[in-house]
């Protein structure tokens, strides 16, 4: 009986507040994932938001919350969502995550585009733009290469003077976004009696705004000169490349030759980000498509904080 193995009353306080502390550690941990699947969601929501309100933009020339509401299909999303047009022009678009009837999260996104069909007019990026480009480039890392190619307005390439200020960008005009011709710098709003505008945004490819381009035509304007890029890159042996070019641009490419397959407009992005590709020569000559594998810039590491 001496050696009957047993638990001493301090010996089973030890085991229990043990117990107590992996139970409390378990509760954190699986507090931590709700939380993080919970922000995951509402990013993703802002996410879907934002370029369903650009869309909005782009077609309507307006943008409403009644809009917003509308295109998410209000009624199934757990967000509420509101819209508000600022004095100085563009729209503050706000988000609310709405949890046990209380307003938990605040997200605000102010959209800039007037709505404004802004094609090969040259403007210069503003002081806000370059302000904002800057700050990007120091709090996130966007991607080195070895050669550089740029849209000839000048937004791009003031764009890759404040990020890429070392490389002397190839300048190709095929890489300008579309000619909007007599349309440039008007609303759909204006434009919405315009019988030949009608048949344009109601999904013709072939008719063109006056002095301008066609869907169609500007498709294959653009897709022609990537193609050509890529053959350059490979005849070279270029690696790596850097493409700084506009949203109209990036969102036709990527719904034609990007994988995972999507709609232009699910590739849009705010100024100053994009994606990285990844082009296989095998996949490339047999299907001419790439693969889409990550948003840029990136976050920072820990240590190039």
């Amino acid at each position: 009986m001496k050696n009957k193995k047993g638990f001493t009353l301090v010996e089973l306080l030890a085991v229990i507040v043990v117990l107590a502390i992996i139970m409390v550690i378990a509760t954190i941990s699986v507090n931590k994932t709700i939380t993080k699947t919970r922000t995951q969601a509402f990013e993703k929501n802002m996410d879907i938001a934002v370029k369903n309100a650009k869309r909005i933009l782009t077609t309507e020339g307006k943008l409403t919350t009644k809009l917003l509401k509308e295109s998410l299909d209000y009624d199934k999303n757990e967000y509420d969502y509101d819209v508000v047009e600022l004095p100085e022009g563009g729209y503050l678009m706000r988000i609310i995550s709405d949890e046990s009837g209380k307003f938990k999260n605040v997200n605000f996104d102010t959209i800039t585009h007037k709505g404004k069909y802004i094609g090969t007019t040259n403007v210069p990026l503003s002081d806000k733009g370059k302000m904002e480009l800057k700050k990007l480039d120091h709090n996130m890392k966007y991607p080195g290469a070895t050669a550089l190619f740029t849209s000839p307005l000048k937004r791009c390439k003031e764009t890759c003077e404040i990020l890429y200020p070392n490389m002397k960008p190839i300048v190709i005009d095929q890489l300008s976004e579309c000619n909007f011709g007599e349309w440039e710098g008007k609303t759909a709003d204006e434009l919405k009696d315009d019988e030949l505008f009608k048949q344009w945004i109601g999904g013709s490819s072939e008719v063109k705004p006056p002095h301008g381009e066609s869907s169609a035509d500007f498709t294959r304007r653009i897709c022609h000169m990537f193609e050509d890029i890529v053959t350059g890159l490979m005849k070279t042996g270029t690696t790596d490349a850097i493409i700084v070019t506009h949203g109209g641009v990036i969102m036709t490419l990527l719904a034609i030759y990007g994988l995972p397959q999507a709609k232009p407009f699910d590739w849009v992005m705010d100024g100053g980000y994009g994606y990285s590709i990844r082009i296989t020569p095998m996949l490339w000559q047999r299907d001419k498509v790439s693969e889409v594998f990550q948003k840029i810039p990136l976050p920072k590491e820990d240590d190039e904080e």
